[in-house]
């Protein structure tokens, strides 16, 4: 049913419309009534309607007044103007203020004003029709513009340009267009479309998803209701915190802030590079694009690191393997690039050389199935983290890397062994790592000693002291930044330690 208010100081005229529109048996229903314009205003800020009929000549407020004054709150709404004066200049003020009809009470007649209802009510269902359509078109516009910058179809912001001139132009995103990316967890799923946009932001007027890669979600968004910059930033802040409190997610990107749709090519391209500076960082980060750093990767310096690497496994030098493959981490958490799946492509392609060379040493190496290259690229490819990343990196490793080379060493000495290699960057313990090896804390440490010759306090230390000794050798790192590495608070502590170990 379509709504009607009717507003008019006169009983018999508002008596008169109810009777003809209750028994013309039509899609319309008159809810409502009021004799000045106060009350109507009054009326219809809790029911909702689709026409308005408004006399314009009324004590207190006039209908042109309310008029205006109803455009300003409720531009959904059709408003039919009546009066008993033909002069042109009141006709002319309401349709200048919005009215989309108007009648002369003189002149109106029952069969005039059901015709007059119609053609309003026709129109308003055309409007409908047209800003679905269009709300159509603008989605599948959005999803297709985004996917071909997102698969390097697009390629530049003139392409796009060129590009978005083939489809039709959004209806939204005339200001304040951004974009934000959540990479989220392994096995999580987003979905945002049953969830009101006032509940994630009350500033966010439009927001497209699109999923690309299967964990990454783009949130195309704009707030056009805001002028002031600040406004902005501090509404995507609160935006963010909602985001925070109601999704899974590893970490998230944005991009600046732009004021036509002319802006989506570089909105979509800086929130990726904001998405990749998460990599580097630790889970549950957001970065803004102006907070990214990334440099070219120097692919001279990866190949020097990589000749070191293999002549170490070569020679079997099992102590500084793990060293240099910590140090080229080292190299990539200076430079962090944008490009994370390279970071990882070229692990996975020291892997398989390492595994390659482990095959032909049988004095050093394990011989593994064929099935290990494929378990290395699954294990690599789930890492969203530069952390985890170096994790499983080194856990690889040991696997094609016999631990120190002595098989009279027990099972558990060499579990032991195997994990203190893989986290002694951080500061474990003894109970930490008999729980890793499921042994007795106290049992752990007398076998570890009787077959090492060593405590396991002693070993961690000297694994510690090894690896800063191989980074201030080898890298440009400071003596205070390898102490901070190694989990030393005390710089102090950490030069008495390191020349203790040099003078031995």
């Amino acid at each position: 049913m379509i709504k009607i208010f009717i507003i008019d100081d006169e009983t018999p005229i508002r008596q008169w419309i109810r009777f003809c529109i209750e028994r013309s048996d039509s899609c319309f229903e008159v809810i409502g009534e009021a004799s000045s314009g106060e009350a109507g205003l009054l009326a219809l800020e809790s029911i909702e309607t689709d026409i308005v009929i408004l006399d314009i000549m009324m004590p207190g407020l006039n209908g042109l007044e309310v008029l205006t004054r109803l455009n300003a709150i409720r531009s959904d709404l059709s408003i039919i103007m009546l009066t008993n004066f033909a002069e042109f200049e009141y006709i002319q003020k309401a349709v200048r203020s919005g009215a989309v009809e108007y009648f002369l009470k003189s002149e109106i007649t029952e069969e005039g004003l059901m015709n007059c209802l119609n053609k309003v009510a026709s129109t308003r269902k055309q409007s409908d029709l047209l800003l679905t359509l269009s709300s159509e078109a603008e989605s599948r516009t959005i999803h297709s513009l985004c996917e071909q910058i997102l698969n390097r179809a697009i390629s530049s912001h003139t392409q796009f340009l060129k590009t978005a001139e083939q489809y039709p132009l959004p209806l939204s995103y005339t200001k304040n267009l951004f974009v934000i990316v959540i990479r989220y967890m392994p096995g999580k799923t987003i979905n945002l479309s049953d969830i009101p946009l006032q509940e994630i932001s009350e500033h966010l007027s439009t927001m497209h998803q699109i999923i690309h890669n299967e964990n990454d979600y783009f949130l195309i968004c704009e707030m056009n209701k805001l002028n002031s910059q600040l406004m902005i930033f501090n509404s995507i802040a609160k935006m963010l915190e909602w985001i925070c409190s109601n999704l899974s997610f590893a970490y998230i990107g944005i991009s600046n802030i732009y004021h036509n749709f002319s802006g989506l090519y570089h909105a979509l391209t800086e929130s990726q590079l904001s998405l990749s500076s998460g990599f580097y960082k630790k889970p549950g980060s957001v970065t803004y694009i102006y907070e990214n750093k990334h440099q070219e990767i120097d692919h001279d310096i990866l190949l020097s690191y990589s000749r070191e690497i293999l002549n170490t496994t070569k020679t079997g030098t099992n102590t500084e393997l793990p060293m240099q493959i910590r140090c080229v981490f080292e190299y990539f958490r200076q430079i962090t690039p944008a490009d994370t799946q390279a970071v990882k492509d070229f692990f996975l392609d020291l892997l398989y050389l390492i595994h390659s060379v482990s095959m032909s040493n049988s004095l050093q190496f394990q011989f593994l199935d064929q099935s290990i290259p494929m378990e290395f690229r699954k294990q690599l490819s789930d890492c969203i983290y530069l952390d985890h990343l170096e994790k499983t990196v080194l856990e690889l490793l040991s696997r094609l890397y016999c631990t120190e080379g002595h098989p009279s060493f027990s099972a558990p000495v060499k579990d032991a062994i195997t994990y203190i290699h893989e986290h002694y960057c951080e500061n474990i313990t003894l109970k930490e790592t008999a729980d890793a090896v499921h042994m007795n804390a106290d049992y752990l440490g007398k076998l570890f000693k009787k077959e090492t010759g060593v405590s396991f306090n002693t070993y961690v230390t000297n694994k510690k002291m090894e690896y800063a000794d191989y980074l201030i050798r080898n890298t440009n790192l400071k003596k205070y930044e390898i102490a901070e590495k190694l989990g030393f608070t005390n710089f102090s502590y950490f030069s008495r330690i390191y020349s203790a170990y040099k003078a031995k």
